[in-house]
């Protein structure tokens, strides 16, 4: 779900029955405990940041950014959680699927 939606009022995302885990890893952005940006490690997440401005009619800031992070519903004990999906912003890989945690491994 992105900033603008959350913004807006959406509902949590409903999980599906798929994997408990994505297969590549994702890089995240934050202003203070608000995710505003989770794009596959590589792509271009200032411009993400930048257009979740836009279309929630932010100002933009310079955001706290974690790299490599595997999104999962089911963290392993020897995984570091640095995200839980919340109302704060929720967790979704780039075909829209919702994930409660984000990790490092």
């Amino acid at each position: 779900m992105t900033l603008a939606e959350e913004l807006r009022g959406a509902s949590a995302p409903l999980q599906q029955m798929e994997e408990p885990m994505t297969d590549k890893l994702y890089d995240l952005a934050f202003f203070g405990d608000l995710l505003v940006a989770c794009v596959p490690h590589g792509a271009d997440i200032m411009d993400a940041v930048r257009s979740e401005c836009r279309t929630a009619g932010l100002d933009f800031e310079e955001p706290t950014i974690i790299t490599r992070v595997a999104l999962t519903d089911s963290p392993d004990e020897a995984d570091e959680v640095v995200y839980s999906g919340t109302r704060m912003g929720w967790l979704t890989d780039e075909s829209g699927r919702s994930y409660q945690y984000a990790v490092q491994r």
